[in-house]
């Protein structure tokens, strides 16, 4: 599960991927010398279906995308080259492991947990920031080099840098002369932290509800200062009250639109990093966002069959930076099969699915429009949960005394 840090959009990704590649096949041998005759106890009785629709799904995007490359060749093959072979190790190693149902749910238990305690982790750097004066130096810890961030060094913050207790900060910026840190927990970037800790608050909501892990992935999400995040921070919580509890749905419809408001509101006219904000005093990143969308749909409406992956370059601005954008050179064809997969839709309507495709919502959302996920392995790991048909509260779905080979491959 730890190894999940090493891949994309993990900050030590940008520089690890490799390592979490190889790490990903070791762990696969080291759970067949480790369990050796219970080996097969642990080998799920076939892979999932949702796992399975899955592979299937990324499949057929990667043939569509092979065929695009082979018609234009336009594309970048060292950068389809690379992010192909990290899918086609790391993708069927996890959904291996994941199929196995009790060994999904020890897993994604403690990636909840992990995002929690990351969340306590912003919380308390947080106060400390607030009372000792914003003074970084006293609490900081080491820095991490990740590749496309460079370190900043002007005496306020370093990109990539950890402070007490393990709290990774993004950036900071000012707000009506109020000092705003923001936290990327370890991922890429704080738009991304969100994501992830929405997912982790849902999953928990619907399984373990640990109530110290779903108030810490709040607590992370709200530390991120996303201006999506606030949406799909305020959507989770509608989402978890709709789906988590049955009947009185009078009185869900009649909240519901309530919920929605506050999100929006969040959206447009949150202090500093709302979009009424953010199009003043940080218009480049927004700029970016509508800039690579608006000549995505261009170059759809001339050819919506796409001209092959990290084929297009717009002179600094990414056409990858979110779905959208990328569906520019990926083509129709390609955005809807990486919109399904990051959706975690599998083509079934039942309860646990639904729930699945809630706790993915963050993620979808986040990559549609705000981030360059396409490619990111962790991104497609994360939609391959198993949420139970019943959870009981208060109670563990799983038992972590038992089974303590499987935890330690689990935690490895």
């Amino acid at each position: 599960m730890l190894n999940l840090f090493l891949l994309r959009p993990g900050a030590l990704g940008q520089n690890y991927t490799p390592w979490g590649m190889g790490l990903s096949f070791g762990i696969f041998v080291l759970a067949a010398l480790t369990l050796r005759g219970r080996f097969r106890d642990y080998r799920p009785n076939g892979i999932s279906r949702h796992i399975m629709v899955a592979w299937q799904l990324m499949t057929l995007y990667i043939c569509y995308e092979l065929a695009l490359i082979v018609a234009f060749q336009r594309s970048n093959l060292e950068y389809f080259g690379r992010e192909l072979a990290t899918l086609a190790i790391t993708l069927p190693v996890y959904g291996w492991f994941l199929s196995n149902r009790r060994f999904n749910q020890l897993f994604f238990s403690q990636f909840s947990g992990i995002l929690g305690a990351l969340g306590w982790s912003a919380a308390v750097t947080a106060a400390l920031l607030f009372v000792n004066g914003s003074d970084f130096g006293s609490i900081h810890l080491f820095s991490i080099d990740i590749r496309g961030y460079e370190e900043v060094t002007d005496g306020e913050f370093s990109a990539g840098a950890i402070y007490f207790p393990l709290s990774m900060l993004y950036n900071k910026f000012t707000a009506d002369s109020a000092n705003i840190f923001r936290f990327s927990l370890f991922w890429r970037e704080a738009g991304i932290a969100q994501a992830f800790s929405c997912f982790g608050l849902m999953y928990e909501a619907f399984t373990n509800r640990r109530r110290w892990v779903m108030l810490g992935c709040t607590f992370a999400a709200i530390s991120a200062f996303s201006t999506i995040g606030l949406f799909v921070l305020a959507a989770t919580f509608a989402t978890i009250y709709l789906l988590r509890n049955r009947g009185n749905w009078p009185q869900k419809l009649f909240i519901l639109p309530i919920l929605l408001s506050v999100a929006f509101i969040a959206l447009m006219y949150a202090p500093g990093i709302g979009l009424e904000d953010k199009i003043t005093t940080h218009y480049t990143s927004f700029d970016d966002r509508s800039e690579g969308v608006t000549r995505a749909v261009d170059r759809l409406s001339n050819n919506p069959f796409g001209t092959g992956p990290y084929s297009v370059s717009d002179g600094g601005v990414s056409s990858g930076i979110n779905l959208i954008a990328h569906a520019g050179s990926i083509g129709l064809v390609g955005a809807i099969l990486q919109a399904l997969l990051f959706s975690g839709w599998r083509f079934q309507v039942d309860r646990p699915s639904l729930q699945r495709i809630a706790c993915c919502m963050p993620i979808f959302v986040t990559a549609l429009v705000a981030q360059p996920l396409v490619g990111a392995p962790v991104a497609y790991i994360v939609a391959m949960c198993i949420i139970p048909a019943a959870s009981v509260k208060g109670q563990a779905i799983v038992s972590w005394a038992r089974n303590r080979p499987a935890k330690l491959i689990s935690q490895a």
